[in-house]
């Protein structure tokens, strides 16, 4: 039984990693197992490790919220968990994103999908016409997606039998949502998305 000075006792910064990797790790049909947690920590009961997550360690995270970076990896690994857990944005958040609100990502979810619709319309266009700069911004980030996930699939197909450095959530992504279908369709796009950027270069001049 913990003592009151144990139980007073100020996390420490390796504490604070420490709980957030055993919080990934330790969850079950979406439900955090705490007793395990806990029993990870000499001097931590499991109330302790859901209140120092819960209360501390998230809203200390708050203070990023503003500087958050939607980096082409981010976007990446926010479109698997939406291919495996669908829009369960708060378990998403707990675990992976904690630096946001479901609500926030719930709107980047809106925002992707209405991204995607433009990038598929503008590749179905057949018309040669000057694009805005919004298009093209949006070209190339599709571009820049769809080669990231080619050298996903090439580093996955790389890695020795038995060995991996790669995220269990990526693995699986990469094998059964990434079918020979899908890398087909990325081809593709990629192809007509550097037509198009040659045609526009032909245009403008």
């Amino acid at each position: 039984m913990l003592n009151k000075t144990s139980q007073k006792q100020q996390w420490s910064e390796l504490e604070k990693q420490k709980l957030f990797k055993l919080v990934k790790t330790y969850n079950n049909n979406q439900r955090v197992k705490w007793k395990s947690i806990a029993t990870q920590f000499e001097n931590r009961t499991s109330v302790q490790c859901k209140l120092q997550y819960r209360n501390v360690l998230i809203i200390d995270q708050k203070v990023d919220k503003r500087n958050f970076e939607w980096t082409d990896e981010n976007h990446l690994l926010f479109e698997i968990l939406f291919a495996v857990y669908g829009h369960k944005w708060t378990f998403i958040q707990q675990n992976y994103f904690n630096q946001l609100k479901p609500q926030q990502l719930q709107l980047k979810y809106q925002q992707i999908k209405q991204q995607r619709q433009q990038f598929d319309q503008i590749l179905l266009e057949n018309e040669k016409r000057i694009l805005s700069a919004q298009e093209i911004k949006l070209l190339k980030l599709g571009q820049r997606r769809i080669a990231l996930v080619k050298q996903k699939l090439i580093d996955l197909k790389e890695m020795k039998p038995g060995i991996t450095m790669m995220d269990p959530l990526m693995i699986k992504f990469l094998k059964e949502i990434i079918t020979e279908k899908q890398i087909a369709i990325m081809e593709t796009q990629f192809q007509k998305i550097n037509k198009i950027f040659s045609d526009q270069q032909i245009l403008k001049q």
